[in-house]
């Protein structure tokens, strides 16, 4: 609110409190005067209506939002649905130009300014969390796998002599993926911030390296991943940002101790990993082990079992590797899939303080893994006392047929504690 305007609002409420109320809206002005001459993450996160304000204020400045604009192009920013619209607070336009992401759009001066802001941010942060040497960063519409991909068809393009990528052994598919795609030959030796799928940084201690990835995305993209992690990072601030970190750190420890208790109790180990600060690793040798006479073939069903249980008890992203698993990507056969090598000696499954983990979540979690325990060896109690696929109860071989282990597995669970 103007001089102007803070005159004409007196006259209609006593001007002590329009004075008081302009105050108000200064020291708010004064958060965006400071994010665009530092450029980094706000020391204190901003609140939700702060956050909001400007990306309306961002969203004005785009063309679409002009007031009495008339768009006769094929791309003018028009949205059918008020509440795509809202969701996307009006910025349409997208961002990036044909032939550079990171290009700034004419028709979208505040889309644009968006896009340089979170970029600047989003380099700041990655500074914050350890990578000082950071030059430049960029954040890409594309999920990780697809991010991958575009950073290896450029350095293809910068080196067109070369055939290999290295790749130390990860089992994740979009990691091969990415390389195979690039068109590339991998010649083996292989979440961050609480936002929806669907975007991926790229950074790098080179800016032409970045600037390269840039100009490699074709056309525009769109802006929503750039909203989100822009928004969450004002959000957060610096002191939000290191609070995560630190309590990640604290749940790490807390969920080690309890899944080594965990393990001592039922005969099994957590398998050391001093490099990995994030995931834990358990064995289930003697849970899953199916016993001499099944062998390697039986420890992987069983293990492939102890998995359904978990998901079937509402437990997800815990992840169960058996020994013996094969995947086929592209030319490239991987024994042990999982395991990161081709003999693992036993299963296990693998939990990971991820952020947003909490203490209470990790509790919880372990009352499961003992709940799951018992309902597993029910069911291979069971599977052993009727083998035959034709003395399955109904509700079970329905829910084989309808395709799905973890829901034949929650079947069997409730018939099973029905009986």
């Amino acid at each position: 609110m103007d001089e102007r305007n803070s005159a004409l609002a007196s006259r209609l409420i006593d001007e002590a409190y329009v004075r008081q109320g302009r105050q108000s809206l200064a020291q708010r002005s004064r958060l965006l005067r400071e994010l665009l001459a530092c450029r980094t993450v706000p020391a204190r996160g901003w609140d939700e209506m702060d956050v909001e304000r400007l990306l309306l204020e961002l969203s004005a400045m785009d063309s679409n939002n002009f007031i009495g604009s008339l768009g006769l192009g094929e791309r003018e920013g028009r949205v059918a649905c008020p509440l795509v619209r809202r969701r996307h607070f009006g910025l349409a336009h997208g961002i990036g130009r044909s032939g550079d992401v990171a290009a700034v759009q004419p028709k979208a001066a505040g889309s644009s300014l968006l896009v340089k802001l979170a970029n600047a941010l989003v380099l700041d942060a990655v500074r914050g969390c350890g990578v000082r040497r950071a030059a430049s960063a960029l954040v890409l519409p594309v999920a990780t796998g697809m991010a991958v991909t575009m950073a290896i068809l450029t350095l293809r393009a910068a080196r067109p002599a070369a055939r290999y990528v290295v790749w130390p052994r990860i089992d994740q598919k979009a990691c091969f993926k990415a390389i195979l795609t690039a068109g590339l030959e991998p010649l083996s030796t292989d979440k961050n911030f609480a936002v929806p799928v669907g975007g991926s940084i790229v950074f790098s201690t080179s800016p032409e390296a970045v600037r390269s990835v840039a100009q490699m995305y074709p056309g525009r993209a769109s802006a929503s991943p750039v909203v989100d992690i822009f928004a969450t990072l004002l959000y957060q601030g610096a002191a939000g940002l290191a609070a995560a970190r630190a309590q990640r750190k604290a749940v790490h420890a807390h969920l080690l101790r309890a899944l080594t208790a965990w393990a001592e109790r039922h005969g099994e180990a957590v398998i050391s990993a001093p490099r990995n600060p994030i995931s834990i690793a358990v064995t289930l040798g003697a849970i899953c082990g199916g016993g001499a006479a099944e062998g390697a073939e039986g420890a992987t069903k069983r293990a492939t079992l102890f998995g359904s249980v978990l998901f079937a008890r509402g437990v997800s992203g815990c992840r169960v590797v058996a020994p013996g698993a094969t995947k086929s990507i592209g030319p490239v056969r991987f024994l042990g899939w999982g395991a990161q090598c081709d003999d693992f000696p036993c299963p296990y499954f693998t939990a990971a303080a991820a952020v947003g983990l909490r203490e209470e979540d990790v509790d919880a979690f372990v009352s499961k893994l003992d709940v799951a325990v018992r309902d597993y060896q029910r069911l291979v109690r069971r599977e052993r006392a009727q083998p035959a696929a034709s003395e399955r109860p109904a509700a079970e071989e329905a829910a084989v047929a309808a395709g799905g282990a973890a829901q034949a597995v929650a079947a069997a669970l409730v018939t099973e504690g029905s009986s």
